[in-house]
């Protein structure tokens, strides 16, 4: 008995130095709460979640600085925020349009318009912000897209329907049709910027590929388009501010300089002109 028990007695004690060696192994060191890595972090985590709001805000925080992370955050945040600014747009125009059709009870269609068109006023500014300080380091280079292709769907939302053909929906309804839309246009704004416009099929076989890298012309296209559909929140008949109705124009124009002439480009040019000669 002793015999068979000795091995016994060995195999307990390297069995229980072994788990006091794995107690004692320090756990990963975590990334300190405000640092560009946290926020990079964060960013992946709530674009998972597809809170696309918090995703905006954390990689605000990594472009104050020049760290790793700058460099793919900047793009990535200009596709949000183009995606984004063009959700509030659609919400605002159905908004709108639900007034129209509901006269007798127009007043919360006009409240939720409203509000609709201020935030895709501040979104646009963070847009003009964040641009600035790409083209200081970025123009004219290709741009890595670091993050996945975003969830949703492309298709048309039926409560959006719902809501301009005048009728009132619930709040939970309308927190939910707000989600749908903006992740629709960040979906259709990731295309556009990969070089696929209302293509998302095509769009998310481009996002399989290990680095997606974009060219500049592509994306300057891109970046064109989300200014000048940005533009418009400060037409006199919505923000009215037309000194920002003028250097949204004026910059799209600018980097459509950068883009090889097509029919979407040319008429991309006409209906700026066209907004700068209304705005005078």
């Amino acid at each position: 008995m002793r015999a068979t028990g000795r091995p016994f007695f060995f195999l307990s004690c390297v069995v229980a130095l072994s788990l006091i060696a794995v107690s004692c192994t320090p756990a990963p060191e975590q990334p300190k709460v405000g640092t560009p890595v946290f926020h990079w972090n964060a960013a992946k985590t709530t674009w998972a979640a597809s809170d696309y709001s918090k995703v905006s805000d954390n990689l605000g925080e990594v472009i104050k600085t020049d760290n790793e992370y700058t460099a793919q955050a900047m793009p990535w945040r200009l596709v949000l925020l183009a995606g984004m600014s063009v959700g509030y747009s659609e919400l605002a125009e159905t908004w709108e349009a639900g007034s129209f059709a509901n006269r007798a009870n127009s007043t919360p269609f006009r409240t939720q318009e409203n509000a609709y068109r201020r935030q895709g006023g501040q979104v646009a500014l963070q847009f003009a912000e964040t641009l600035q300080k790409f083209e200081a380091t970025g123009k004219g280079k290709p741009a890595v897209m670091a993050f996945g292709f975003p969830t949703g769907s492309a298709a048309e939302i039926a409560q959006a329907k719902r809501v301009s053909s005048g009728i009132l929906l619930p709040e939970a309804d309308v927190a939910l049709l707000e989600k749908r839309v903006i992740e629709r246009a960040v979906l259709l704004a990731a295309c556009r910027a990969v070089g696929a416009p209302d293509d998302a099929a095509k769009a998310q076989q481009i996002f399989k590929s290990d680095t997606v890298q974009v060219e500049w012309p592509v994306l300057a296209g891109a970046l064109a388009v989300a200014l000048y559909d940005q533009a418009l929140f400060f037409a006199r008949d919505h923000l009215d501010r037309p000194d920002r109705l003028e250097f949204f124009c004026k910059k799209a124009q600018e980097l459509l300089k950068d883009v090889p002439e097509t029919k979407e480009t040319k008429s991309l040019k006409a209906r700026i002109e066209k907004t700068l000669k209304t705005k005078r």
